[in-house]
């Protein structure tokens, strides 16, 4: 059968326009004849871009295309039923699709009826940039009187062609069970500027989370919270780095706080466009559930549910007022505890249950303003080096454990907490719109690595026998549902830095 080699070196409404073309004599010695001859004719019109002015001398007026119209791929565009009307349309979409390369070898023969041609994919998909892997293929001509009636391609592996038109942000998307976005659902924003609160600012993961969005970001940050000398401070030490801030103190459980504190804002910083509701309490972990009483409960949903869902409501009118705004409330990883953890320390429902609520919020709420250009998202941190977490341990076990201890529970680094500056680079990619993480969406952190809640609320489940290897706080995760901050997949470099990926070890607190 005879080969014939084609090399492209540019690209033209057909994908190419420069053509070396060499013709092999096949073992027997005969030169490509007959049908064979007319296909080779054409294929060298579709390289050299010319086949489309010249389709009528080709084609005749029935022909019909079928190129893998059952094949239902959802990333390339050409493959699908043409007609002689719509063959230009069938070739800018092949070039739309994909750039041919100079390796693409062509036999040509005579069969009953018209003619096969044989070709070696030689293409690379345009959006994806991924090559097609050497496969051999079919093209069937049906002809009559020189003329072709029909065409059809036959492909010896779909799959293979499939998986070149899926991008490795589509690949990494699909891997989390659709709770990831394959690409960013926004344009990304500049922040230089903009005015950004952060409330529980004073300290922890809400003042790092603060002097990054001022200094590396840009933006006026507003701090609130009840401790002002420790505002001063922060204030001073992102003033002194380059950056612009301001306090306002703020109890986020009194709603007559807020009006003057927002108004202060606008009067320095303009409108506030961005919020980070990080402000939180934590209490009564060592205690019982039946000894509460409604000032214990007080004390922890007025802050942490009803101060974070004031924070949104105040932040909705100048969002509303200004084209948009983007809220983020700091939730827990406890907001998903299961309930192996909760037989060791009962009194954690109390914070974990007010946490469990927020991320039931930004659900709604996510689903509710995206049409107002308003997104909303929660960070779920595991164990990190805060105050909060010194007094959690402290609670728990009167004194005897520390931090780390606690952070037996992260699922990457157990038993070492997480420094809390790591929680900022996601608060700016919630904030900018360039993350993979959807509007509505809970996100779990670990250090500097980030992974969907959803997989955790999945997996876990309500009961978990340790004693049989389940892992308290392993979400059984595949490597790919590893996320930086932006939720893309980590590298296998990084991975290999995860001492907790795929272990298993039995939480207990003693």
């Amino acid at each position: 059968m005879p080969t014939v080699t084609t090399t492209v070196t540019s690209a033209a409404a057909s994908g190419a326009t420069t053509t070396v073309t060499t013709t092999e004599a096949s073992p027997d010695g005969h030169s490509i004849t007959g049908n064979a001859a007319i296909i080779e004719g054409i294929i060298g019109e579709w390289i050299a871009g010319t086949l489309v002015a010249n389709k009528a001398r080709h084609f005749a007026p029935s022909c019909t295309v079928d190129w893998g119209s059952t094949l239902n791929f959802k990333n390339t565009k050409a493959f699908g039923t043409y007609t002689f009307d719509t063959i230009g349309d069938w070739i800018e979409l092949l070039s739309t699709d994909w750039e041919f390369g100079a390796g693409m070898d062509w036999d040509y023969a005579n069969v009953r009826g018209g003619a096969i041609g044989e070709f070696t994919w030689d293409a690379t998909h345009r959006k994806s940039g991924l090559k097609v892997a050497p496969i051999r293929d079919i093209i069937r001509y049906k002809m009559a009187d020189g003329m072709v009636t029909s065409i059809t391609l036959h492909l010896s592996d779909p799959a293979a062609v499939e998986a070149a038109t899926i991008s490795p942000a589509v690949s990494a998307g699909l891997a989390t069970e659709g709770f990831m976005l394959t690409e960013p659902e926004v344009p990304k924003e500049d922040l230089k500027g903009q005015c950004a609160l952060v409330t529980g600012g004073s300290r922890g993961i809400g003042k790092y989370s603060a002097i990054y969005l001022a200094v590396n970001c840009g933006m006026k940050v507003a701090i609130a919270a009840r401790s002002t000398d420790a505002m001063k401070e922060v204030v001073a030490e992102i003033e002194a780095k380059g950056g612009e801030a301001m306090y306002v103190t703020l109890d986020t459980s009194q709603e007559e706080q807020f009006a003057p504190a927002f108004a202060a804002i606008e009067a320095k910083f303009g409108p506030v466009k961005y919020c980070f509701a990080n402000a939180g309490v934590a209490n009564n972990f060592k205690g019982e559930p039946h000894t509460w009483v409604k000032k214990d409960m007080d004390y922890v949903w007025d802050i942490n549910l009803k101060g974070t869902m004031m924070t949104f409501t105040n932040c909705h009118k100048h969002f509303a007022q200004h084209g948009g705004g983007v809220f983020v409330m700091n939730a827990s990883s406890g907001a998903s505890m299961p309930a192996v953890a909760m037989e060791q320390f009962a009194g954690g429902a109390l914070y974990c249950g007010s946490k469990a609520a927020l991320n039931d919020m930004v659900k709604a709420l996510g689903a509710y303003y995206f049409k107002d250009n308003i997104r909303v998202y929660s960070v779920c941190p595991f164990g990190y080096a805060t105050y909060m977490l010194d007094h959690i341990a402290a609670d728990i076990s009167d004194g005897a454990l520390k931090a780390d201890d606690v952070s037996a529970v992260n699922p990457f680094f157990p038993g070492k907490s997480g420094p809390p500056a790591d929680i900022a680079p996601l608060i700016e990619a919630f904030f900018d719109g360039d993350t993979l993480y959807p509007h509505g969406g809970c996100v779990e952190m670990d250090h500097y690595v980030s992974f969907s809640s959803q997989l955790k609320w999945n997996r876990m489940g309500h009961i978990i026998d340790q004693s049989k290897g389940q892992a308290l706080f392993e979400a059984n995760l595949k490597p790919e549902e590893c996320r930086d901050t932006r939720g893309r997949p980590l590298s296998e470099e990084e991975l290999a830095k995860l001492p907790g990926l795929g272990g298993v070890s039995k939480f207990e607190l003693n």
